[in-house]
C-alpha cells in the first residue's frame, strides 16, 4: 500500500495514496460485515509480510555472510565498495521510507482501543489482526536482526543513510520510542474495568502487548556479531556501536547498541533509557512519575552524581539519569485515574525483557577479561562519558524550560551548551533538537509566538527576552524545515507536528507569518504549480492568507461545539480563498476551485493535530517527514574508541534505578524496605512469581555490575538490596510484629537470599558497607528467632565455636541461669511481663502466642519501663525490645519441638536444583505448599512422628527455607577464600556494628544498626572465629582491626570502683564482654606458637587482669575468672608454643596467672575447722595448674622469668583467703622448686647491671614467700613454712650467701616470726586448740 507513494521526498501524493487507499479498503470490508472478507484481507497482509521477511534475510543475510567470509581470509582482501548496485540501493530506500513507516503506522492500530485522547483517532479500530500484529512484530525483528542495517555498513543511502553508521538509524529510533514503549506506556495506564466494554477493550490489548513484548524479548536478548574496527560510516565507532578491539569479532547486546547510539548523542532520544523505564514502570506498576522518580532518589546515594547547574561531573547515577516525562505527571494526585496493575503475565514478559537485555550485556565474559579496565578518572575522561554528561545537562536545560524559558537559557549559557551571548541560530536549534529529550512543544509554541520586550530605558533584559531576539530566532525556526516539493497543506501538518500552536490571535499570528515567508517560497505552489505569485512578497502574503484559513477550516471543522449547520462549507471556504485581491493575488493566479476543495476534503478527513513525541504519542506521516529530512544533519558523538567494560559501565549506571523501581514492584517494597500498599491484594502464587522475578533481576544485575569491576555502584546497589529486606529499617515494632511481617512477606525472605548469596559470592566486593548490611541482617534474624545454621549442618544456631567451651555444661548453665537471673531481677521481677504486669490479651495476644509461642521467662527476660540495675542507674527499654535479648545461641520455647530429625528435614525440606535462584526459591515455596495441602491426621491414632510435620510453626518453616536456600555459616567458613581486604571489611563491619571503632571518614552515610546483647555476643564470636580461619594473615588482621578493637572493648579505667562499675554494670553488657575476652583467649592460644605475632597478641591478655575478681560463694554473681584461668590454662599447655614467646609475652601471661590465682571461689569451714576441696574450674587451681606445668618443664627451664615467683606467693596467699591449706602448701612447695633452681637465676644474674644485689633480686623474694605462709591459720601451712624458711636458711646457698644479705633476713624476717608464734604460744597454752595443733 505504502510502496508507491513518494516516501519521505515524494511530495504530497503519497500520503494521500496511502490513507485513500486503506481507509477504502478498510471500509470495503467492514462495512460488507463478511468474515470471509476479514480473514482474506489479513490473510494478504500475513502473506505481504513474510515475503518481505523473506526477502530481507535473503539480500542482506547474503551480504553480511559475503563480508564475514572476506573478513577471515589469511590474505588482504580488497575492501567492498561502499556504494551497492542499484537495485539493492532502490530496496534499501524502500526499506527506509516505506515499509518502516507502513509497519509503525499499520501497527499503531492497537492505540485505538485504548487511548481515549484525540491522538488515537488516527488509527481506526479493527484495522489489523492478532496474526497480523504478530507478523509486523517479527518484520521488526528481522529488520534488526540483520547487521548491515541495525548495526551499519554506513553504505546505504537515502534519507536514513550515514547516519551514525546505522542504515536505519532514524526508522529504529521511532520505532522504539513509537511503537514499543508507547505499548509500554498504555500498559500500565489502562484503567480498571467497570463495564464489559473496558474489560474486553484491556483484554484485547493485553493480548497484543504481549506479542510486542516477545517481539522486545528477542530484540533485547539477541546479540549482534560485528567486526570491530571496520567501515562505520561517517567514521564513527561509536556510532554504531562497535568496540574497536584489534579487529576482533564481537558481539554487541542490543542494549548497548541502543545507548551508543541514541543516549550518548545529544540530538537524539534516550531510547535504551526509555525502554528500561518503561519496562521497570510495568514491572513494579507505577502510574505515578512523582513517586517514581522519590523511589529513585531514596535508592541512589552516589556522592558525585550531578547537582544542578554547574555540578561537577563524576560517575553517573541512577539519580542524574533522566527519566522520560509522561502526561501522567501533569494530572493532580486526587483527580488520577484508577489503573489497573499489570498483568502477571505481562510483567514476567516485561523482567524477561530487562533480564534478557542486561545477559546480553554480558554475553560474552571473555571481552571484559581482555578489555583494559581503566581507573576512575580515565573514565570520567573518555568521549561517551562526556557526551552523556553533556547530555543529562540538556535534559536538565529541558525540564527548566518547560516550567519558564528563561531557566532554560540561563542554564544553557551557564553550563556552557550554547555560546555565550546566545544567537538565535542557538535558541532555533534547541528548541528544535530539544523535542526528541522532552521540551513541552506547548512550552514551544508560547515562545515562538512571544513579541518580546522592547528597550527600555535602565534595563537590560537578555537578549532572548528582547522583540529583535524573539523575531530572529521564529524565522531561523521556521528555516529549519525542508518545504520544498511539499504541498503548502502538507508543510504546515509537518510544522506544526513539531510544536503546539498557542490560543493567542496575535501569536498565531506571528508563527503563521514566519511560516509562509519561509514555505512560501518553497512550497509546490510557488515552484511547479504555478499557483502563487512569483513576487517573493506576494507569495509569502498568499501563504500566510492560506495557512491561517486551513487552521481556521480546521478548528471549525473539529470543533464538537460548533453546531453542524454552521460549520464551513466547501463552497464557503473556496470562496474565501479564491482571490485575496491585487495586493497579493495576480489576474491570472487565482487558487483553483479544485485545488481548493481538495484541501477541504484533506481537512475534513485528518485533522491536523500536534502529537505528543515517541511513547507520548502517534507517528503522522507529516511527522515522519520531518523526522526523515532532519535526520541527516543529526551528526555522530565521540570518537569510536571505547573498552567493553567502559560502555557497560555507562549502560548499568543508566539503568541501576530502573531496575531497582522494578525490583521494589515485584517484591511489593519501598527502597527503604517498607511494604507498598496494595489497591489490589495479589494471592499467594503471584507474589512467589514477584520474588522469583526479583531475585533473578536482582542477580543479574550484581553480577553484571561485578563485571564491569564498578565496584562503587555494585556496593550502592547492594546496600539498596538489602534495605529492601526490611530488616534493617528503624525498628519501631516489637519482635512479635516485626516476626510475623517477615514471616508473611516471601519477598522480603527472597531479598534476604539474595544478600546473603551474594555476599557468600562476592564477599571480596561488598565493602565495609555492604557487610555492615548482611550483618544487620543476620543479626535481626538472630534476634527474630529465625536464623538458622544452613544446609550442611544440623545444629540450630549460626555457628558453633570451633573450640570447646571454656566452661563446664554444667557450669556454662548456671552462668546462663545467673545472667537471665540478674536480667529478671533487673525488672523487679516481673519476667515476661509489659506495662503493669499484664500480658497481652484478646485475639492478636492470642493468635501470636499460638503462632509463635509464649516466651518463658528464663528464655527471654524482659526489661520494663523503668529498671535499676547494679548503681541504680535508670533507662527506659526501647519499642523494639532488643534489649530484653542476652543469649547469643537461643531459639524460641515453641520452636523447639518442631525441629525435624535430618532425615525428616531432606524429605520436607531437601536440596531444589534450579535453572535460577529464584526459580529454586519458587520450587521451594512449590513444595512446602504441597505438604500444607495435604490433609492433616484427624483419626487420633497417627504417631507423634506422624504429626510432626503438620506442627511445625510458620517461623520454624521460614527458619528452616532459609537456611536450605542460603547457607548462613558458609558467611563464616568461606572468608578462608577472600583476599586479605575482603576480610578486613569484614571485620572492620563487625567491631562497627559493636562500637569498638569509629567511623572510617567515607563521606556517604553510615549505617546505623540497634542489635540486642546476644547478637552483640554472636559478632564476638564472628569475629574470633573469622581470625581462627585465617590464622595464616592473623598478622596482618590483627595489626589493622583485632587488636584496637579489644583494646576498645575491654579496656577500663584505674580504680576499683570504677572497674566493678564498667564490668557488671549493666546485663546489656555482659553478653558482649564475656564472647570478647573468651574470643582473645581463644586467638591467644591459638597464636602462641606463631612466632613474630605471638608476642603482640599474648601482651592483650594484660587488659583481661581487671576481671579477675574473687567470689565468695559459687553462686554469688557473674563473673568472668573461670573462663580466664581456663583460657590461660590452654595457653600453657603449648609448651612448644611458649619457648618462642618473648619477654613481652612472658610478662602478660605471669600477670594474667597472679590475677587467676587470687580469683578463686572462697570455701566454707566445717567446726572441724576443715574445708572443702576446690572445683576443677576454680581460677587459683587453673592458676596453679598453669604454674606447675611450667616450672615442671625441661623446655621452659631457661626461658621462664623470675617473676613466676610473684604469682607462686599471690597462690599462697589466695589458698589462704580461700580456706583451702591444700592449696597454700602447693605453692610452698612450687617455692622450693625455684629455691633449687637458684643456681640458674644466680648464673643469669651475674648480667645484671653493677650495683645490683643478686640475693636481693632472686634469693629474698623465695625466703620471704615462705615468710609470708609462717602466719597461716592453717597449723600445717605454718609448720610446712617454718621447716621451709629454716632448711632454706642452712643450705648450701645460705652459705654462700653475704653476712650483710644473710643477717638483714635473720633480723628483718627470722625473728619477727619467732617472737610472734612464741608470744601465741604463752597466751593460748592452755587451749584446746593448742593441743590439737
Amino acid at each position: 500500500e505504502s510502496g508507491g507513494g513518494g516516501g519521505s521526498g515524494g511530495g504530497g501524493g503519497g500520503t494521500a495514496s496511502y490513507h485513500t487507499t486503506h481507509s477504502t479498503n478498510n471500509t470495503s470490508f467492514m462495512s460488507s460485515g463478511s468474515m470471509e472478507a476479514h480473514v482474506m484481507h489479513d490473510d494478504t497482509r500475513m502473506l505481504c509480510l513474510r515475503l518481505i521477511q523473506t526477502c530481507l534475510r535473503e539480500g542482506w543475510m547474503e551480504q553480511q555472510h559475503y563480508h564475514h567470509h572476506h573478513h577471515h581470509q589469511p590474505q588482504p582482501q580488497p575492501q567492498m565498495q561502499s556504494t551497492q548496485s542499484p537495485g539493492m540501493n532502490g530496496l534499501l530506500k524502500i526499506v527506509q521510507d516505506d515499509l518502516c513507516l507502513s509497519l509503525l503506522l499499520v501497527g499503531q492500530g492497537i492505540w485505538a482501543y485504548q487511548d481515549p485522547s484525540p491522538s488515537s483517532a488516527g488509527a481506526r479500530p479493527g484495522m489489523i489482526s492478532m496474526n497480523v500484529l504478530s507478523e509486523i512484530c517479527s518484520t521488526l525483528s528481522t529488520l534488526w536482526s540483520i547487521p548491515s542495517l541495525s548495526l551499519g555498513s554506513g553504505s546505504g543511502s537515502g534519507s536514513g543513510s550515514g547516519n551514525c553508521g546505522c542504515s536505519l538509524t532514524t526508522q529504529f529510533e521511532t520505532i522504539f520510542t513509537g511503537f514499543y514503549q508507547r505499548a509500554l506506556s498504555l500498559l500500565r495506564r489502562l484503567p480498571v474495568p467497570n463495564d464489559s466494554a473496558t474489560f474486553h477493550a484491556n483484554q484485547i490489548f493485553d493480548a497484543e502487548v504481549e506479542v510486542i513484548l516477545e517481539s522486545l524479548v528477542d530484540i533485547l536478548s539477541l546479540h549482534i556479531e560485528s567486526q570491530s574496527g571496520g567501515d562505520s560510516g561517517n567514521g564513527s565507532g561509536s556510532g554504531s556501536g562497535i568496540d574497536h578491539d584489534n579487529g576482533n569479532m564481537v558481539e554487541k547486546g542490543a542494549l548497548e547498541k541502543l545507548f551508543i547510539v541514541y543516549d550518548c548523542n545529544m540530538n537524539r532520544p534516550d531510547v535504551a533509557a526509555g525502554l528500561i523505564d518503561e519496562l521497570s514502570r510495568c514491572c513494579s506498576s507505577v502510574h505515578d512519575n512523582n513517586y517514581y522518580n522519590k523511589e529513585l532518589s531514596k535508592a541512589s546515594n552516589a556522592p558525585n552524581a550531578m547537582q544542578g547547574a554547574g555540578g561537577s561531573t563524576g560517575s553517573l547515577s541512577a539519580s542524574s539519569m533522566p527519566v522520560r516525562q509522561s502526561s501522567v505527571q501533569s494530572v493532580d494526585p486526587d483527580e488520577m485515574p484508577n489503573f489497573r496493575d499489570v498483568p502477571a503475565h505481562l510483567r514476567e514478559l516485561c523482567a524477561e525483557a530487562l533480564t534478557g537485555a542486561m545477559r546480553s550485556l554480558f554475553r560474552n565474559p571473555a571481552q571484559f577479561q581482555k578489555s583494559v579496565f581503566l581507573s576512575k578518572t580515565d573514565l570520567e575522561q573518555m568521549p561517551l562519558r562526556r557526551v552523556k554528561e553533556q547530555k543529562i545537562l540538556m535534559h536538565r536545560a529541558v525540564e527548566l524550560f518547560n516550567e519558564k524559558s528563561t531557566k532554560g537559557f540561563q542554564f544553557l549559557v551557564s553550563n556552557g551548551l550554547i555560546s555565550e551571548p546566545p544567537t538565535p541560530d542557538d535558541i532555533a536549534t534547541f528548541l528544535r533538537n530539544g523535542i526528541v529529550l522532552g521540551l513541552d512543544k506547548k512550552a514551544v509554541g508560547e515562545y515562538l509566538g512571544t513579541k518580546g520586550k522592547s528597550p527600555v530605558a535602565g534595563k537590560s533584559p537578555p537578549d532572548w527576552e528582547r522583540d529583535w531576539f524573539h523575531k530572529d530566532a521564529l524565522s531561523s525556526y521556521c528555516s529549519s524545515f525542508h518545504f520544498s516539493n511539499q504541498s503548502l497543506l502538507d508543510g504546515l501538518r509537518m510544522f506544526l507536528a513539531a510544536f503546539r500552536l498557542p490560543g493567542e490571535a496575535q501569536q498565531i499570528d506571528r508563527i503563521l507569518q514566519a511560516f509562509a515567508e519561509s514555505c512560501g517560497l518553497q512550497c509546490v505552489e510557488s515552484q511547479s504549480g504555478n499557483l502563487f505569485s512569483a513576487d517573493p512578497k506576494k507569495a509569502s502574503d498568499a501563504a500566510y492568507l492560506l495557512s491561517f484559513s486551513i487552521i481556521m477550516l480546521n478548528t471549525d471543522l473539529h470543533n464538537d461545539n460548533i453546531r453542524q449547520d454552521r460549520k464551513m462549507t466547501v463552497d464557503d471556504f473556496v470562496k474565501n480563498n479564491t482571490d485575496y485581491g491585487r495586493d497579493i493575488t495576480d489576474p491570472d493566479k487565482k487558487l483553483p476551485r479544485e485545488y481548493l476543495q481538495e484541501i477541504y476534503e484533506r481537512i475534513k478527513d485528518e485533522q491536523i493535530r500536534t502529537e505528543g513525541e515517541g511513547a507520548d504519542g502517534i507517528m503522522t506521516f507529516e511527522r515522519w517527514k520531518d523526522v526523515m529530512r532532519n535526520s541527516g544533519q543529526t551528526q555522530p558523538q565521540g570518537d569510536g574508541q571505547h573498552q567493553s567494560n567502559y560502555v557497560a559501565d555507562l549502560v548499568l549506571s543508566m539503568i541501576q534505578g530502573p531496575i531497582l523501581s522494578a525490583i521494589c514492584g515485584f517484591w511489593n517494597v519501598s527502597s527503604a524496605g517498607e511494604s507498598l500498599p496494595l489497591d489490589h491484594p495479589q494471592s499467594g502464587m503471584l507474589d512467589v512469581q514477584g520474588a522469583r522475578f526479583g531475585m533473578d533481576l536482582s542477580l543479574e544485575m550484581m553480577a553484571g555490575l561485578k563485571n564491569v569491576s564498578n565496584m562503587e555502584l555494585f556496593q550502592d546497589f547492594f546496600v539498596c538490596i538489602c534495605q529492601l529486606t526490611g530488616l534493617l529499617n528503624e525498628y519501631k515494632a516489637d519482635g512479635v510484629a516485626r516476626t510475623i511481617s517477615f514471616v508473611e512477606s516471601v519477598e522480603r525472605q527472597s531479598a534476604v537470599v539474595v544478600a546473603i548469596r551474594t555476599a557468600i559470592e562476592y564477599g571480596d566486593f561488598i565493602g565495609t558497607r555492604g557487610w555492615t548490611c548482611v550483618l544487620g541482617i543476620l543479626f535481626e534474624l538472630r534476634d527474630l528467632k529465625l536464623l538458622g545454621g544452613g544446609t550442611h549442618i544440623k545444629h540450630r544456631s549460626l555457628i558453633i565455636e570451633s573450640d570447646p567451651d571454656l566452661l563446664r555444661p554444667d557450669e556454662r548453665r548456671d552462668w546462663e541461669m545467673r545472667l537471665i537471673k540478674q536480667c529478671y531481677e533487673a525488672t523487679g521481677g516481673h519476667s515476661g511481663v509489659r506495662d503493669g504486669g499484664k500480658q497481652k490479651k484478646g485475639i492478636f495476644g492470642s493468635m501470636s502466642r499460638a503462632i509463635f509461642g509464649s516466651e518463658s521467662p528464663e528464655r527471654s527476660p524482659l526489661i520494663t519501663r523503668t529498671t535499676k540495675i547494679g548503681s541504680g542507674e535508670k533507662f527506659d527499654p526501647s519499642e523494639h525490645g532488643k534489649e530484653e535479648l542476652v543469649l547469643w545461641d537461643d531459639l524460641a520455647p515453641s520452636d523447639e519441638e518442631d525441629e525435624f530429625d535430618p532425615e525428616e528435614e531432606s524429605q520436607h525440606f531437601g536440596a531444589i536444583h534450579g535453572s535460577s535462584l529464584g526459580e529454586e526459591f519458587e520450587k521451594q515455596l512449590i513444595r512446602e505448599d504441597h505438604f500444607d495441602s495435604q490433609p492433616a491426621p484427624v483419626t487420633g491414632l497417627e504417631t507423634y512422628e506422624d504429626t510432626r510435620v503438620y506442627q511445625i510453626s510458620p517461623r520454624a518453616r521460614v527458619r528452616k527455607r532459609l537456611s536450605k536456600l542460603c547457607d548462613f555459616s558458609m558467611i563464616l567458613s568461606e572468608t578462608r577464600f577472600l583476599d586479605l581486604e575482603g576480610v578486613k571489611a569484614l571485620l572492620l563491619a563487625l567491631t562497627k556494628i559493636i562500637g569498638s571503632t569509629s567511623s572510617d571518614g567515607s563521606p556517604r552515610k553510615e549505617i546505623s544498626l540497634t542489635i540486642s546483647p546476644g547478637s552483640e555476643a554472636l559478632a564476638e564470636v564472628m569475629i574470633t572465629e573469622i581470625a581462627l580461619k585465617n590464622r595464616d594473615r592473623i598478622a596482618s588482621l590483627w595489626s589493622s582491626s583485632l587488636k584496637s578493637h579489644y583494646e576498645c572493648r575491654l579496656a577500663v579505667k584505674e580504680g576499683a570502683n570504677e572497674i566493678s562499675k564498667q564490668i557488671t554494670d549493666s546485663v546489656k553488657r555482659i553478653p558482649g564482654t564475656e564472647k570478647c575476652l573468651t574470643g582473645l583467649l581463644r586467638i591467644c592460644y591459638h597464636t602462641v606458637h606463631r612466632d613474630g605475632v605471638n608476642n603482640e597478641v599474648l601482651q592483650t591478655l594484660k587488659l583481661l587482669c581487671p576481671y579477675c575478681r574473687s567470689l565468695t560463694s559459687p553462686l554469688s554473681s557473674l563473673n568472668f575468672s573461670k573462663h580466664i584461668a581456663e583460657g590461660l590454662w590452654r595457653i600453657c599447655r603449648d609448651v612448644d608454643g611458649l619457648r618462642l614467646v618473648g619477654t613481652e609475652g612472658w610478662e602478660a601471661i605471669l600477670e594474667l596467672t597472679k590475677h587467676c590465682a587470687s580469683s578463686g571461689i572462697t570455701l566454707m569451714l566445717h567446726e572441724n575447722a576443715k574445708a572443702n576441696n576446690l572445683s576443677d574450674d576454680d581460677p587459683a587451681l587453673q592458676a596453679f595448674r598453669c604454674m606447675h606445668l611450667i616450672l615442671h618443664s625441661t623446655e621452659l627451664r631457661d626461658v621462664i622469668p623470675f617473676q613466676v615467683v610473684h604469682c607462686v606467693r599471690s597462690l599462697i596467699s589466695g589458698g589462704e583467703r580461700q580456706n583451702c591449706p591444700k592449696l597454700c602448701l602447693a605453692g610452698l612447695d612450687l617455692l622450693l622448686l625455684l629455691l633449687t633452681r637458684l643456681h640458674l637465676m644466680v648464673n643469669i644474674g651475674e648480667t645484671l647491671k653493677d650495683g645490683e644485689n643478686v640475693w636481693n633480686i632472686y634469693w629474698l623474694p623465695l625466703i620471704e614467700g615462705m615468710a609470708e605462709a609462717s602466719d597461716s591459720k592453717f597449723s600445717i601451712v605454718r609448720h610446712h613454712s617454718i621447716s621451709m624458711l629454716r632448711d632454706s636458711l642452712v643450705d648450701k646457698y645460705s652459705e654462700e650467701a653475704p653476712i650483710k644479705e644473710l643477717c638483714s633476713i635473720l633480723n628483718g624476717i627470722c625473728m619477727p616470726i619467732v617472737s610472734q608464734r612464741i608470744s601465741e604460744l604463752v597466751q593460748h597454752q592452755a587451749m584446746l586448740k593448742f593441743d590439737q595443733e
